[in-house]
């Protein structure tokens, strides 16, 4: 008998563990971080981390969505 292994936050579908989850659940950590930061201690030019914010928030979720249309197989349907 085939066991899968159950699904959690960090696998896929089938079980495996999914290192895209990780590192898009990294990059959110480090963006509600970075906010959290710059909130309490603001830097002289705001821009910077605003930038360091967003490319963090952008990192965690734009390949996951890339990857999900990327896996998606190619229906022929007329």
């Amino acid at each position: 008998m085939d066991e899968q292994s159950p699904v959690g936050y960090l696998t896929d579908n089938e079980g495996n563990p999914s290192t895209m989850r990780v590192m898009s659940w990294c990059s959110f950590v480090l963006s509600a971080v970075t906010g959290i930061l710059l909130i309490v201690r603001p830097p002289a030019d705001s821009f910077t981390g605003l930038y360091v914010f967003t490319a963090f928030l952008v990192g965690g979720f734009v390949p996951k969505a890339i990857q999900k249309f990327a896996e998606q197989p190619l229906s022929m349907k007329k």
